[in-house]
């Protein structure tokens, strides 16, 4: 069996997360040659290249194996470090003063912090997720590395070694890992009504406070009549240029998403998408009252199937997605906890009220006899108990 020094680990660590040999001999207070012969022993112990040499540092899919292990190490040392009372530089172990931070704990005694890598998803981040560790600040001598990431993709980061827990949409558990459901995040279907007015006038002026659809008669009324009739008609020829030619005929409320513009958070975002296939998959008939997971695909060609890409704006970050929907940039899903206050402030218009989104989610962790591990569970259960539906 491989065995590896612990600084040889610790240096693998250093090296994959700084992504430089000369970031990690800084942080490791060392030389970068010192960095590059440790590595080499430990792929020589293993036979196999651990690392790739490009810039930033990728770990191979050994390298993977031994990254997870080393953060495995790294987690099992401070925890022992804390249960013999020197994880804060206290003396107490853990029915002593080592759970608070200080506990009489110089500059000199105090050991480096412990990393905890987390992945989660940007939605959780945004409304939720950090309320989950704030309570650890005290309690722990860790600091956090967080890897944003979709939900349905965190769990990759998991194999990876790259993180020793994730938020995911995945239920079946990770090889060596626990999975337990947190509850479900909700998502509803929003736009402005300046968006609503300009795509799709009828959708404003049934969901518009009544003086501002005053206003929005009135300048219709300027408007030439025949274009006015056309603007109200869904068979219009203006509707069509913006829709794909499969949706004509479709007898969608919802087809005219499918042209105007619409927000993701990335390339791997199918949030947006999969509500529009889902809609336009139920033309013919209304899912039923309740919450509508997004279906991504299907056995029958239909409407839904033959949508292009709508004109799609990327905005990756939670507050500013959040913002360029307010502000009239596209149509997007939003959580609940982000856009309830506007639904009901009318500066946010529901364009399915009845049929929300629903996605599970679940915390799936490193099966390992953790106490801290174990803590960071608990508080992020709590927080997402407080947070998500059940």
């Amino acid at each position: 069996m491989t065995s590896f020094h612990t600084d040889q680990l610790t240096t693998l660590l250093a090296l994959v997360d700084e992504g430089t040999f000369e970031r990690a001999a800084s942080r490791l207070h060392i030389t970068a040659s010192a960095v590059s012969q440790r590595i080499k022993a430990m792929e020589q112990a293993a036979a196999q290249i651990l690392v790739q040499r490009t810039n930033p540092v990728l770990p191979t899919a050994a390298g993977d194996i031994v990254l997870r292990h080393a953060r495995q190490v790294a987690l099992l040392e401070y925890d022992t470090s804390l249960a013999l009372g020197v994880a804060f530089g206290g003396t107490g172990g853990l029915d002593g003063d080592a759970s608070k931070p200080g506990g009489g704990a110089t500059s000199a005694t105090r050991v480096r912090p412990v990393s905890i890598a987390i992945a989660v998803n940007a939605d959780s981040l945004g409304t939720w997720f950090l309320e989950a560790l704030a309570p650890l600040a005290d309690t722990l001598n860790a600091v956090f590395d967080l890897h944003r990431d979709d939900q349905e993709h965190t769990t990759a980061l998991l194999r990876s070694g790259t993180v020793l827990a994730a938020v995911t949409s995945t239920p079946d558990p990770v090889q060596g890992c626990t999975s337990e459901p947190l509850g479900t995040i909700r998502y509803r279907a929003v736009c402005s009504p300046a968006f609503a007015a300009r795509w799709r006038p009828e959708v404003a002026q049934k969901h518009l406070p009544r003086a501002a659809e005053v206003r929005l008669r009135n300048a219709d009324a300027d408007k030439d009549a025949d274009a006015d009739r056309d603007i109200h008609t869904d068979t219009d020829a203006d509707t069509h240029a913006r829709a794909p030619e499969a949706l004509r005929g479709a007898g969608s409320r919802f087809a005219w998403l499918a042209g105007a513009p619409m927000l993701s958070f990335d390339r791997k975002d199918e949030l947006q998408s999969g509500f529009l296939r889902a809609r336009m998959r139920t033309s013919e008939q209304p899912p039923t009252a309740g919450s509508h997971p997004v279906t991504k695909t299907t056995s029958a060609r239909t409407p839904g199937d033959l949508i292009g890409a709508p004109p799609t704006h990327y905005i990756p970050t939670t507050a500013e997605f959040a913002r360029a929907t307010l502000l009239g940039l596209g149509w997007s899903l939003l959580p609940e906890q982000q856009c309830l206050g506007p639904i009901a402030d009318g500066a946010l218009i529901e364009l399915d009220p009845g049929h929300p989104v629903d996605v599970p989610l679940y915390w799936q962790r490193w099966n390992l006899d953790s106490p801290t591990l174990t803590t960071l569970t608990a508080v992020v259960h709590a927080a997402a108990y407080a947070a998500l539906r059940r």
